[in-house]
């Protein structure tokens, strides 16, 4: 009894010195990471920026099969967030505190009782692409700290860290050589169009479902008053605020005449000159179109006019290959 009592006695000398010491041993560390991409810099910080991107480039998503994740309501640019839970990852949450548009992002990430870390991106624009910097201070909490005193962590951590870099490096040449290759732009002279339909400030992870609310009202009070179509559904977006996630968005059907309708908006577009593009794929892909627009208008010293429009010319209900889904997009510009 005297030998197992002594031996409790240096247990818990063990573990009360083992608490001490991770009262005093380093509570975090720093590994910091860059990368040149060869891609525009709108395109490479909008694949940070927007966390429905992060599995196509995430080192956890990488790392555990049965990783799943949930997008929170807003999952784009500042306040967005989205969650995890794995068999490998366990459960985690990650948060954009601060976006600055193709400049810089802040974030926040929990990794529950172990800690959390927090991540500094910054973009900057480079001959040939873009180059970004990656910070991240992970933070551990007690006791899990005491693991900072054995091994190289920094440079664990920064040999991970260099993996999701090279990810979103092959993610974003990937978007950047497909949309060299295949999405052609036209400068266009377009004349005067028409469009009635309904207009709205919306959030943008709520589009999908003002559409499906609205463009069948439009184009029942269309066929209801006898209008003549020029065209297939389309989106009108005359503002994209990435700081709040919103869009005024005007959902309606272009016309061959002008027409108006109660509870309906017109729209007369003057003749203009125009980037047109024809983009060819799902409708989450679209963003790589609007990049290329913007990338061609900088590229030529031409200034973009509200509103940038999408006609969704190809119908789902009757083509089920989304990859034959044709959306022509239309930049005015001066």
């Amino acid at each position: 009894m005297k030998i197992l009592k002594t031996i409790g006695l240096i247990l818990l000398a063990l573990i009360v010195l083992i608490l001490v010491v991770a009262l005093i041993a380093p509570k975090s560390v720093t590994s910091k990471q860059e990368v040149s991409i060869d891609a525009p810099v709108e395109l490479v910080f909008n694949a940070v920026n927007d966390l429905s991107q992060w599995e196509n480039w995430s080192i956890w998503k990488a790392s555990d099969s049965t990783m799943v994740t949930t997008l929170g309501d807003n999952y784009i640019g500042e306040g967005g967030s989205y969650s995890w839970s794995g068999d490998v990852v366990g459960e985690g949450e990650l948060k954009i505190l601060s976006s600055t548009a193709n400049e810089a992002i802040k974030t926040d990430i929990k990794f529950g009782p172990m800690g959390g870390a927090n991540g500094h991106w910054t973009f900057a624009p480079a001959e040939g692409g873009t180059n970004v910097n990656w910070d991240v201070t992970s933070k551990f909490g007690y006791p899990f700290n005491l693991m900072l005193l054995f091994g190289d962590w920094e440079g664990m951590m920064s040999e991970e860290f260099n993996k999701g870099l090279k990810m979103l490096k092959d993610h974003a040449e990937s978007i950047s050589s497909t949309m060299s290759n295949t999405m052609e732009i036209k400068e266009m002279n377009l004349p005067t169009r028409y469009y009635i339909g309904i207009r709205e400030t919306v959030k943008m992870e709520d589009m999908a479902k003002h559409y499906a609310e609205n463009l069948p009202k439009v184009f029942t009070a269309v066929t209801k008053n006898g209008l003549e179509l020029a065209g297939m559904p389309s989106g009108l977006y005359y503002t994209w605020d990435m700081e709040n996630s919103t869009t005024e968005l005007f959902q309606g059907a272009p016309l061959k005449e002008k027409a108006t309708i109660d509870g309906f908006e017109t729209i007369e577009l003057p003749a203009s000159k125009a980037l047109v593009l024809n983009y060819y794929g799902p409708y989450d892909g679209l963003g790589s179109a609007h990049e290329a627009l913007d990338a061609y208008a900088k590229e030529k010293g031409l200034t973009s006019l509200p509103p940038a429009i999408e006609e969704y010319v190809t119908d789902p209900g009757q083509e089920p290959d989304t990859s034959k889904w044709l959306t022509q997009v239309v930049y005015y510009v001066k």
